[in-house]
């Protein structure tokens, strides 16, 4: 069985699934980075050039590709479960994990991080908090549908490796 980890950009997830996959002996994957080397093209330069609905399509084409994967940790893009009905199709293909932070903390991670964020391009220093608060709130809906809904700052990767051996082996 794969497991999904979602949550908002900068909550962590490539770190994480790089950290939970060690635990479990799994394979990981970075949905982004998997879509960046299939069509060829950045997903910045995907949003500046495109449209956003246009990169979800080809997002939601390469999630769907990963079910022929076994005992592998994806690492989605925060707004993967928002589109298509990909929260769905997760949680009926494998294991899926919110990594859910506060917005304080997913503030202060981003304000380093704008460059390599598309959806952070235009986007001021000042409006960055209301930003992550509007964000985050249209996307909760979807992330509380995850089977496990953890803080990863407290919930360390060796005991989601523990609770997924006990649940699913």
């Amino acid at each position: 069985m794969n497991i999904y980890l979602i949550g908002f950009m900068g909550s962590g997830k490539s770190t994480y699934a790089g950290r939970l996959a060690k635990q479990l002996g799994f394979d990981v994957l970075d949905l982004d980075k998997r879509i960046e080397e299939q069509y060829q093209r950045t997903i910045s330069s995907w949003f500046e050039e495109d449209n956003e609905e246009g990169f979800r399509e080809a997002e939601t084409a390469v999630l769907h590709s990963t079910k022929e994967l076994k005992s592998t940790i994806i690492a989605c893009g925060g707004g993967t479960p928002c589109f298509n009905g990909n929260m769905e199709w997760m949680n009926q293909n494998g294991f899926t994990v919110y990594l859910k932070l506060l917005e304080n903390q997913l503030v202060k991670r981003l304000k380093n991080a704008k460059d390599e964020r598309p959806l952070l391009a235009d986007v001021e220093e000042d409006e960055l908090h209301l930003f992550v608060h509007e964000k985050l709130t249209e996307r909760s809906r979807f992330y509380a549908q995850a089977t496990l809904v953890i803080q990863p700052e407290q919930f360390q990767a060796g005991q989601l490796a523990t609770y997924y051996k006990a649940h699913f082996s």
